[in-house]
Formats: C-alpha cells, sequence, structure tokens
C-alpha cells in the first residue's frame, strides 16, 4: 500500500520550446498529419495535466492551441478559390458590385479609377459621391484614391476575428457612423479585455486583414472540419485520445516513475499486489477460520 502515499513533488516548468518547434517545422514542411497530431495532445494537456504546472503553462498551451486553429483556417482558405488579389479574407459573389465612398474631393476626371468603374451616384446622407465598381480593390489601392469600401465594411460588421499569433481569442470593431474607422476590443485568451477599446482606421483595420494577421473567428457552425481538413491517415479513436489523456494526467501526477514509467506499469503492478493481498487475506481468513473451529465470523 505505500505507493499510495507517494508524496507531492514540485512540478518543474521550462516552457514548451520543443512542442512551438515542431509545431514552426511541420508548417514549414506543410506536414498537416504532425499539426493534427500535435493539435491533439495540446486539447489532452489543456484538459488537465498542464494544471500541475501553473497559470503560465495554461497560457502558453492556449496560445499554442490558438496559433494551431489559425494556421488551420489558413489552410482551409487557401483550399478555397483565390480572390483577385492574395491574402483579401472577405467573401464576394463573384460579378458583384461594390461601392466606395469618396471622402477627399468630389467626383471628377482623374479623381478616381476607371478599372472597372460601374456608375457614380449622390450619396443620401451627405458629402461626395458614392462610387460602384465590378471589382473589389486591394487596401493599397481605394486608400490611393481617398475612398471608403463601404461593401467591404458591410461583409465584416458584426463579425468576430483572432489574431495568427493567438494572443488574443476575440477582436471586435464598433464602427463609427463615418465608416472612417472603428473602436477595436482586444479579449485575451481567458476572454478578458486587454484595455480599454481604441480607435483605428479603416485603412489600418482592412491591411491586418488583407496580411491575415488578423483571420475571421470561425462561428460553430463554420469551425474546421478537421476530419475534412487532414489526410486522416493518423487519425486517432476517442480510445486512443483517452488512453493518452490518462497517460499524460499520471506524468504530471506525483507517482514514483521509478517505480512504474507508465501508466500502464502502474496499474500492472498495483493489480499484482491487489491480488498478492487478496490471497494473503484469503490464506489469513482461512487459518483463523479453523483456529476457530469454524465458528467465528471473519
Amino acid at each position: 500500500g505505500e505507493i499510495f502515499e507517494q508524496p507531492e513533488k514540485p512540478q518543474a516548468y521550462e516552457g514548451i520550446p520543443q512542442w512551438i518547434e515542431t509545431f514552426d517545422k511541420a508548417k514549414e514542411s506543410n506536414d498537416l498529419d504532425t499539426i493534427q497530431d500535435l493539435y491533439n495532445k495540446v486539447l489532452i494537456y489543456l484538459n488537465g495535466p498542464v494544471l500541475k504546472y501553473g497559470e503560465q503553462a495554461v497560457n502558453d498551451f492556449t496560445q499554442l492551441k490558438n496559433q494551431i486553429e489559425a494556421y488551420a483556417e489558413e489552410v482551409k482558405k487557401s483550399k478555397e478559390p483565390k480572390p483577385k488579389f492574395a491574402g483579401e479574407a472577405l467573401e464576394q459573389p463573384k460579378g458583384g458590385e461594390y461601392k466606395y465612398k469618396m471622402i477627399a474631393r468630389p467626383f471628377d476626371k482623374g479623381a478616381f479609377s476607371e478599372d472597372g468603374f460601374i456608375r457614380s451616384e449622390n450619396d443620401p446622407n451627405g458629402g461626395f459621391q458614392i462610387l460602384t465598381y465590378d471589382r473589389q480593390m486591394p487596401v493599397k489601392e481605394w486608400n490611393k484614391w481617398d475612398l471608403v469600401p463601404l461593401t467591404d465594411i458591410e461583409g465584416i460588421k458584426n463579425k468576430e476575428f483572432i489574431d495568427k499569433d493567438g494572443y488574443y481569442s476575440k477582436i471586435t470593431l464598433k464602427w463609427w457612423g463615418n465608416n472612417r474607422g472603428a473602436d477595436v476590443s482586444m479579449y485575451d485568451t481567458d476572454g478578458n479585455l486587454v484595455e480599454e477599446p481604441f480607435g483605428s482606421s479603416v485603412k489600418d483595420i482592412f491591411t491586418n486583414i488583407e496580411e491575415g494577421y488578423w483571420i475571421e473567428k470561425p462561428t460553430e457552425e463554420d469551425r474546421v472540419d478537421w476530419d475534412a481538413l487532414f489526410s486522416g491517415e493518423n487519425q486517432q479513436s476517442s480510445e486512443e485520445l483517452e488512453d493518452e489523456r490518462l497517460e499524460a494526467e499520471y506524468q504530471a501526477s506525483s507517482f514514483d516513475k521509478k517505480w512504474a514509467k507508465t501508466r500502464k506499469d502502474a496499474i500492472t503492478k498495483l493489480t499484482e499486489q491487489i491480488k498478492n493481498a487478496q490471497s494473503k487475506i484469503k490464506e489469513w481468513s482461512e487459518k483463523e477460520y479453523k483456529r476457530h473451529g469454524g465458528s467465528v465470523e471473519v
């Protein structure tokens, strides 16, 4: 019975550089099987064992989880039809119309791009004209002409984002009335507001999106389908994942690993000890029973 009274050992934590290195190398070689396997292990550790190592460990594993999920979203989008310019995350129907508000000067020859131009119309809310195009402009182009991308803004209103590095679990935008910018709120991996909302220009917001630094946060219905995204050659069953989770808990426990290196070894040795104890109890019971002439319950 001694093994049930193992003294608690301090759980030293030295970061997760090997985990991060594995992820970085897998990204470089586009090794999706390794990334999925790493993602499964991260979830296992976050489900309990990592708590033994303290708050910093939880934060590190949560950040790695967010980075893997962001990368998976990038892979998912890379398999979809490419838009007209690289990096654009917005989805617009082909052959649609895109509206841009003029903010620096009125409509006149030389004051706008003629590529894809359809029409100009007065803005019922005042100010300069609204231009309609048959194509979607990249940030650099509409910023050059002092335009505000009204259609693009409508496409992301009420949507939330995450960052590709996994520092934030949620980024929200509260657009200003003139659509020239928005108040940005950023939440850490625990869901807490990092700082008071700050103003950001429409150019900076869409630059973050276009360059892939901000990624649209998937809804519950739109989360990555890992089975479809990855090859599935190394798919693990629920039983295998549960075994890995239990083994991780054992490795994080205070059991003496010199006595039993793995959880399976510990179970085997414990089972043998229990059988030996039951055998001794049975021998003792029979001996006592006979000693009392078979008349005493033992």
